[in-house]
């Protein structure tokens, strides 16, 4: 979908699991960034903030994160601070409006909400100096999320993500338009700003692939280049389809933070109810996302055993590798079976553990050696 919008359009399936999605998202951060002792504010930056509403008034991203800040029923010990870029005027200006009706409602919360008036201009303009206005005086630019919903792909360059994240407890949760961006690869017109958005040439790797892989070797290309280019030590995408079943684009999230990454993949499990691919159609049905049957315990259990056949690992890199590698989040319930089963063993259990007890991270679990068979 390129920008050849209204200034208001209507609500697609799709963008409402999005949303879903980045509401449960600031529902379970606000209250977690300002609860850190070192933190002054916390920030949530809309970068590519649209009008603010769609055409039956449903709320967009800015209007969801001023409700969320608003309504939270936990006591943030810092202020919360939302701000607005959007480059298109007339845009900007409905946003202006929908912004100051939401900014009535922070008188009933006893939190401190600092709603600022919505940027026009530029996101990554705009970004970029507020990047180096806090380098010159020396502030943090964290905590913050900075959510990147641009309408395409080439808005946002690779350096400016890495710019975002290598400042302390920062996070970015972007978009590439796949349809669009696989439609025109073979354009040596786009090709400057795709490398851009990648942050070198190697997506030119899609070039070389069929028509039907591109959109593949693209999300490994550009999800590489957030780990390689822009430090981002946990990334996850979720892939959006449309109404004829066809990719439309993904999002990513990007942390160096390992309870981020867990609290958005819960939060993406909020949408992908089956804890699957994370991945949202329009076609199956518009209130449901698609299933992923193997995602079950019974999956998880299968995969842990033949990854871990016949190691030694300990309970907090079987976590961690739960969390990065699969698409579920918790896997504690897998393990117990697992051990009752007599297919795991603790090796250096606490003093006075119960069985299938696994509260210490550092507690090692030899699994068994599966073999050839």
């Amino acid at each position: 979908m390129g920008d050849k919008l209204p200034v208001i359009w209507p609500y697609e399936p799709h963008t409402a699991a999005k949303h879903a999605i980045l509401r449960a998202y600031l529902s379970a951060w606000f209250p977690i960034l300002a609860s850190i002792k070192r933190a002054k504010r916390v920030l949530f930056l809309d970068g590519f903030a649209g009008p603010g509403e769609y055409t039956k008034g449903e709320p967009g991203s800015p209007a969801i994160a001023i409700q969320i800040a608003l309504q939270h029923r936990a006591q943030f010990r810092v202020p919360v601070r939302l701000a607005f870029i959007e480059a298109d005027k007339d845009r900007h200006a409905h946003l202006c409006r929908v912004v100051e009706r939401l900014r009535t409602g922070a008188a009933a919360t006893s939190n401190q909400i600092d709603i600022r008036p919505p940027i026009l201009g530029d996101c990554a303009t705009h970004l970029a100096a507020t990047l180096d206005a806090y380098a010159k005086r020396g502030g943090e630019f964290g905590p913050a999320l900075v959510f990147l919903d641009q309408f395409g792909y080439s808005d946002v360059p690779m350096p400016l993500i890495a710019r975002v994240l290598v400042q302390p407890r920062c996070e970015v949760f972007t978009y590439i338009h796949a349809e669009g961006m696989t439609r025109f690869l073979k354009k040596a017109e786009i090709h400057g700003a795709v490398s851009d958005a990648f942050g070198s040439d190697d997506w030119k790797r899609a070039l070389t692939v069929p028509q039907g892989e591109r959109a593949k070797v693209l999300a490994h290309e550009y999800e590489r280049a957030l780990r390689e280019r822009a430090g981002a030590r946990y990334v996850w995408r979720f892939a959006m389809h449309g109404a004829d079943d066809t990719l439309l684009y993904w999002l990513f999230f990007c942390t160096n933070d390992r309870l981020g990454l867990e609290k958005m993949k819960s939060a993406m499990n909020d949408v992908d109810t089956s804890g699957g691919y994370f991945s949202f159609s329009d076609a199956r049905s518009p209130d449901q996302a698609i299933m992923f049957s193997r995602c079950t315990p019974e999956w998880l259990a299968e995969h842990l055993t033949t990854h871990f056949a016949g190691r030694e690992v300990s309970v907090d890199a079987i976590e961690e590798h739960v969390l990065v590698a699969t698409p579920l989040v918790k896997c504690r319930g897998v393990l117990g079976g697992l051990e009752r089963a007599g297919k795991i063993t603790a090796i250096n259990p606490p003093k006075g553990r119960r069985k299938a007890a696994f509260n210490h991270p550092g507690m090692l679990l030899r699994f068994e050696n599966r073999g050839l068979g």
